[in-house]
């Protein structure tokens, strides 16, 4: 019933904000069109394509309808980064309405904010005329709908299986709660990075795998466009680009590598005594000959030789295999340690841990069949798991204690790999089944079906079930009560009026010194929705004591605002100070106090 009430409650959000999901879902479309037409070869294709296209845009709508339900009770964006993102989107759309935009962007932020994505939000808010607040709730959920689409081509045009290409889409999609939950945090820059850093990725595949294409400078040229609409969504994107290049490049050669150096190995160690047993002493000149392939070479020779190329070389492929997964448990292991790593890997060992035990079944499978797809997968993990501890406070004086990557990007990108890993595994599971002579065509049918039917099933059911489409309690600030509060704060409240809301210190660092206070309620709101200029306090401030009531004076606050979230100020200590705080609005989920102690 919960898949079913959420449906429900999408189309009532679809219903009421039909232009902005509009919108946003035409900017999405237009996006990822970009991975449905490179996946289209030929002629003799294009029915399976269209076929394909109508899978993915069906669930994508599907996804979008399922995604809105996020905003029947999010009255704001979730999380205090939010504040930051509305505020330079309305600056934005604001300068496009005056024609100032030049002049205002660079003013909007004295470091770098990711301005891909507000500049996107703001001329959608611009050209639409709507209020930015539902510009930036509907645009994220779109973009969280149209990450799987990307994936979806990317492992239809590697396996020609249209089931592994679904359940490679479902993965990405629902199969773990990120990249999902992010939208709680208020990463919408980085979510729009992962969709951009998506079709990059189908860009640079599609000219590894066509290299002697007509149009492959034209592709090279978007490649590069994508790479810098990426930077500008989330700069974080860029690393992951460089890595998924890397990744690729090394997978590549990992076969050659290993054939020259077992070449090497074999001719100076195990080849010439093999070829005495069956030939008597060779000279190395026939050694040489018999590596060609020479046929003055008894059969016998030649086959031993051939042999001691690559079944080593295979065995020493899945031995370096062995050692980058003992590397990634190594490093999982360490990032489990971490006071603020420890959560990286949680929603792939928490809630989604039988999702990530199906991936790894098939893993096997995937190695068989798609060996360069895995090894990519494996060295990429390894890669974001090393990039959580490279130090980048050299590269400038703004970052210091900061990595290549910080917790919250790897955790919302690990969705990526295994998702990968996951449709190549059902499409070489389904080789391997097709390529059993012994049973009946029908039977191979039927088998194949079967094990379609049951993987995407019990994936679907366990994932999409289980699935919370409703903001989480965690960083959802703003409640209906806070709505009205904020609306009567507005209109009952001074300008000039000063107010303390609740905070708490942040820390993301594995090194370094605490971060500085960020809000915890719907407090954070008021500047941005009010226009009253506010200060930040523990949320465990004690308001009973005279030191505090010393402070607050010499802050020169006039009220204090108490939120609907666990991290609020103390109400029963307002009010049993009641000599030093006057209450002036009591809801159950929010109230304002006035200080009156001060004169005292």
């Amino acid at each position: 019933m919960v898949i079913w009430q959420a449906l429900l409650d999408g189309l009532s959000v679809l219903s009421e904000k039909w232009t902005v999901v509009l919108g946003a879902v035409s900017v999405a479309c237009l996006a990822c069109s970009v991975s449905f037409f490179l996946s289209r070869k030929t002629t003799e294709e294009k029915a399976i394509f269209r076929r394909s296209g109508l899978l993915a845009g069906f669930f994508f709508v599907l996804s979008v309808i399922l995604r809105l339900t996020f905003l029947t009770e999010a009255f704001v964006p979730p999380y205090f980064d939010s504040v930051e993102h509305y505020r330079i989107i309305k600056e934005i759309a604001t300068a496009l309405e005056t024609s100032t935009l030049l002049e205002t962007v660079p003013a909007l932020t004295p470091n770098y904010y990711h301005l891909g994505f507000h500049v996107l939000a703001s001329f959608l808010a611009f050209g639409l005329h709507a209020n930015p607040i539902d510009v930036i709730l509907v645009l994220g959920q779109v973009i969280l709908a149209a990450i799987p689409i990307p994936i979806y081509f990317l492992i239809r045009q590697e396996t020609r299986s249209d089931a592994a290409a679904f359940f490679s889409m479902l993965l990405a999609g629902f199969g773990w709660y990120m990249p999902g939950f992010a939208v709680n945090w208020g990463k919408y820059p980085a979510l729009a990075g992962l969709l951009s850093l998506e079709i990059v990725l189908s860009i640079a595949y599609f000219i590894a795998r066509k290299k002697s294409i007509s149009n492959q400078l034209a592709l090279i040229g978007f490649l590069l466009l994508g790479i810098i609409v990426s930077t500008l969504f989330h700069t974080r994107a860029l690393v992951i680009i460089a890595i998924s290049i890397a990744s690729w490049l090394i997978a590549e050669k990992m076969q050659n590598i290993f054939k020259t150096l077992f070449r090497w190995v074999i001719l100076s160690a195990g080849v010439q005594a093999r070829v005495s047993r069956t030939e008597g002493n060779l000279r190395p000149s026939r050694e040489i000959l018999a590596e060609k392939g020479d046929s003055s070479l008894p059969p016998v020779a030649q086959n031993d030789i051939q042999d001691s190329f690559q079944t080593p070389s295979k065995v020493f492929q899945y031995l370096l295999l062995g050692i980058l997964l003992a590397g990634i448990l190594v490093f999982g292991k360490i990032i489990q340690t971490e006071t603020l790593l420890n959560l990286t890997l949680e929603p792939y060992l928490g809630d989604g841990l039988w999702v990530t035990l199906t991936v790894l079944t098939l893993s096997p499978f995937a190695l068989i069949k798609f060996p360069h797809s895995v090894y990519f997968s494996v060295l990429f993990i390894l890669s974001v798991f090393i990039a959580l501890f490279i130090p980048v406070g050299a590269l400038s004086p703004g970052l210091e204690n900061q990595t290549l990557l910080d917790r919250p990007f790897v955790e919302m990108v690990l969705y990526l790999p295994l998702s990968i890993l996951g449709g190549l595994g059902l499409a070489g599971l389904l080789q391997i089944l097709k390529s059993i002579s012994t049973l009946p065509e029908k039977a191979h049918l039927y088998t194949r079906v079967l094990i379609t039917t049951l993987l995407l099933g019990f994936t679907g059911v366990l994932s999409i079930e289980s699935y919370d489409f409703y903001p989480s309690d965690c960083c959802n600030f703003v409640g209906y009560d806070d709505t009205v509060a904020l609306d009567w704060l507005s209109k009952n409240i001074p300008p000039g009026a000063h107010i303390l809301i609740a905070a708490t210190q942040m820390n993301v660092l594995p090194t370094g010194p605490s971060g500085s206070f960020v809000g915890t309620d719907a407090g954070i709101w008021i500047p941005a929705l009010t226009g009253r200029s506010i200060s930040l306090a523990a949320f465990d401030t004690d308001f009973r004591s005279t030191s505090t009531l010393e402070q607050l004076c010499q802050l020169q606050i006039n009220y204090v605002y108490v939120g609907g979230t666990d991290q609020k100020f103390n109400a029963a200590q307002l009010n049993e100070k009641a000599e030093w705080y006057e209450g002036i609005l009591f809801l159950p989920n929010a109230q304002l106090y006035r200080l009156t102690g001060c004169s005292q």
